[in-house]
């Protein structure tokens, strides 16, 4: 969890390079302790935060709507189709 909060800080920061060293460092630990909710966080915050045209965005917002929904977290995978019709709709 602590790399997704230093993924947020780096974001805030105008720091794109870190704050996605950040995100894919929270990703990589949540999937070697098998922690899907907290590799679903990571995705989806590293996706929310990168520019609208950047096209690994919807890639992670998906990955993140597909482990949510799988472990049961609805809210969180409505949250997340919520930030992906936006993207689709072209208002984020």
């Amino acid at each position: 969890m602590e790399y997704t909060y230093r993924c947020w800080y780096h974001w805030l920061n105008h720091d794109e390079k870190r704050a996605r060293q950040m995100g894919a460092m929270a990703i990589q630990a949540a999937e070697n302790y098998k922690m899907p909710y907290f590799e679903a966080l990571a995705h989806y915050h590293l996706g929310r935060f990168m520019s609208p045209d950047d096209p690994e965005r919807a890639t992670h917002l998906a990955h993140a709507h597909r482990l949510f929904e799988q472990i049961g977290a609805a809210y969180d995978a409505e949250r997340v189709l919520k930030t992906l019709t936006l993207i689709a709709s072209n208002t984020v």
